[in-house]
């Protein structure tokens, strides 16, 4: 008793408590079913333990159909179900009540012992033994220490299902609490309407992009982007349109950029882009192809469809300019001059006269 309440896990505590039964009891194979109540009157069964003296042990957890099963003798366990109370059979083979069960007439077992495990008036489970050589193999002894050790695992079933219980919810609140931290750092570092970075965490990641460059000697530029008369847009078609035309933006942007460029919403339509390990010639190819494709692709709205473009600047890391903060400011002059010039445009300004 003292082995099977120590038990916790539920798995360990059947298989602890079919080896002390048959270890006890004289059987040679012994069955550990357990009962899965669903309603008042509807119950479900599994098949969990198979065990063998001095043998191996199966653990199954299989479902029970008590109209096809022929693992066990299924005449024997129901009547145990029904009455709650031990069969115990000296010869089940001859026994008039049990000797016409399929798994009887193929078997031929000797000696059976059945019993429920029951805990405060419920039946959790069944224990089935049996001793296919031996007539009369279970005696009245036996039977008193099988049910002493089933009424201790009663106990630690319920005991072991409230820790099994009790780990499925720490793993689902660990699962929760992981979810809503992704959920909070995608909030703190995701703009919501477009799915790019944030301006916060667009600057956190350009300054160790930046500092990666300038360590290693590579090339990279930033792009400072801004939809041309975006006002106009929302007072002809209204904040959603406007919307709509935000994040249309972003993603053709996004499709022309690598998995290693970084693309950030810097507030209203304004965006950012840091591209590493490029030159100022690609840079500008770069520019012009995001602008080319955001001014050949329509917006649709229900039945509005209108086009818009941008303006862009761009500027090159140097050893000179070596902040974000610097490179935004140089880029933004660029677009700026974009601007100045018509809008439409990509302009470079590295701040050299």
């Amino acid at each position: 008793t003292q082995a099977i309440s120590g038990e916790i896990v539920l798995q360990n505590l059947l298989e602890t408590m079919i080896n002390l039964v048959l270890e006890n009891a004289g059987g040679k194979k012994g069955y550990l079913l357990l009962a899965h109540e669903l309603s008042d009157t509807e119950t479900n069964w599994t098949l969990e333990v198979i065990a063998h003296a001095g043998g191996p042990i199966e653990t199954s957890s299989s479902p029970v159909s008590f109209e096809t099963e022929t693992r066990f003798p299924v005449n024997i366990i129901q009547t145990v179900i029904h009455t709650k109370a031990p069969v115990v059979l000296a010869n089940a083979s001859i026994e008039s009540q049990f000797s016409n069960n399929e798994y009887i007439e193929q078997f031929q077992p000797k000696s059976v012992l059945c019993l429920p495990i029951v805990n405060r008036g419920k039946l959790s489970g069944i224990i089935y033994l049996e001793n296919e050589s031996t007539i009369g193999a279970f005696t009245k002894d036996h039977l008193n220490i099988v049910q002493l050790l089933s009424t201790q695992t009663a106990i630690s079933l319920e005991n072991a299902k409230l820790y099994a219980n009790m780990e499925e919810r720490v793993i689902a609140r660990t699962q929760d609490l992981r979810e809503a931290n992704e959920k909070l750092t995608q909030l703190a570092t995701i703009d919501s309407l477009t799915n790019s970075l944030n301006r916060r965490h667009f600057l956190e990641r350009s300054k160790q992009e930046i500092e990666r460059a300038l360590q290693h000697k590579r090339t990279g530029i930033v792009i400072m982007m801004d939809i041309d008369d975006f006002k106009q847009v929302n007072d002809t078609y209204g904040h959603a349109v406007g919307d709509e035309a935000i994040r249309q933006v972003a993603s053709i942007s996004k499709s022309n950029l690598r998995e290693c460029d970084l693309f950030g919403r810097m507030g209203g339509e304004e965006f950012a882009i840091l591209s590493p390990d490029i030159t100022l010639e690609a840079g500008l190819k770069l520019a012009e192809r995001i602008r080319l494709s955001i001014k050949q692709t329509p917006i649709e709205i229900l039945k509005a469809s209108f086009q818009i473009t941008v303006s862009i600047g761009i500027t090159v890391i140097t050893q000179d300019h070596d902040t974000i903060e610097q490179l935004l400011q140089l880029a933004d002059k660029g677009l700026y001059q974009s601007k100045e010039l018509g809008k439409n445009r990509v302009t470079a300004y590295t701040g050299e006269r």
